[in-house]
């Protein structure tokens, strides 16, 4: 007989946010690749970069729970950076705008979330000072 495990609330907030970060990643560096030529190599390799850095602080913050608030954060960061570097290159050539709006709109989500499970760590954080 063949049992499956149960994830709980934390374990899959884990793995789908993993998941969108990773996610994420994946369609930065595609858009990077895309735009390789067609802009300064600068722009394409911070997109690539912040993009892709995002993915691996979550990891790092489901790896280490003393570590998490900051892998959050630094998360976070690499958000907002890919943001402005996705704004950027979309204010100097709108005609890249169905390439760069769903990659816009992911990036919101994924800020949400890791705003999300942030708070839900600090929360953590905070009731095991009281035990």
């Amino acid at each position: 007989m063949r049992t499956t495990r149960v994830q709980t609330n934390r374990e899959t907030d884990s793995a789908e946010l993993e998941s969108k970060a990773f996610g994420f990643g994946v369609g930065m560096l595609g858009l990077a690749q895309f735009l390789k030529g067609k802009l300064p190599d600068p722009v394409t390799d911070a997109l690539a970069e912040h993009g892709t850095h995002a993915g691996a602080h979550v990891l790092e913050a489901h790896a280490s729970s003393s570590g998490q608030l900051s892998s959050y954060a630094a998360a976070r960061q690499s958000v907002r950076q890919s943001t402005y570097w996705l704004r950027l290159v979309h204010a100097t050539d709108p005609s890249f705008g169905a390439k760069l709006d769903p990659l816009i709109k992911a990036a919101a989500d994924l800020a949400s979330a890791l705003k999300a499970a942030s708070a839900r760590a600090r929360q953590r954080t905070d009731t095991s000072k009281f035990k």
